[in-house]
């Protein structure tokens, strides 16, 4: 019982607060706007009235809409890691699922956000093609990602333990 709730708390309670920070985003707490105040008040806050002074330097405009782009890779990205930890499960070894599930949910997920952002939000916020694109991104890059590491931990074994004979596996710890 307590390794079940410990499993709950460890690997689908982080996947549980993510999905609440992606549903929140897609309504007004992630409008432009929001975007645009938060980095205003950050540069500001780094150096004031930096953007102002040299016309060379990049626009908020710019700023804020290059800071949005990058978010939707890295919410689909952080958003792909948890769900191929849950599949996983604590296995070093990758499971067919651990790449299945996590287009899938990211694909649902992508859903809940169209929905919110056109009937949930009075139709302030829109929906762009290239998010389409930029979640994909994240979750493609964080697939591969995944692919790389697992198959690293198995190259791992491999040379650490598969290739030796049944006597000296019993001694490695």
């Amino acid at each position: 019982m307590r390794r079940a709730l410990l499993r709950v708390l460890v690997y689908v309670c982080p996947l549980l607060l993510w999905l609440l920070v992606c549903g929140l985003t897609a309504t007004e707490l992630g409008s432009y706007e929001r975007s645009w105040n938060l980095l205003h008040w950050l540069m500001n806050t780094i150096e004031p009235g930096f953007y102002y002074s040299d016309p060379q330097v990049l626009s908020m405009y710019q700023l804020t809409q290059v800071t949005r782009k990058l978010a939707h890779v890295v919410v689909y990205g952080v958003l792909t890691v948890l769900l191929v930890r849950v599949c996983q499960g604590g296995d070093h070894r990758l499971r067919w699922r651990s790449f299945v599930v996590p287009v899938l949910v990211s694909g649902a997920v992508m859903g809940v956000e169209v929905y919110l952002r056109l009937y949930q939000s009075e139709h302030q916020r829109h929906v762009r093609p290239e998010q389409f694109l930029l979640n994909g991104i994240g979750v493609g890059g964080a697939l591969l990602g995944s692919a790389a590491y697992f198959g690293l931990k198995a190259l791992e074994r491999w040379l650490l333990v598969d290739h030796l004979p049944i006597q000296k596996r019993e001694n490695i710890p």
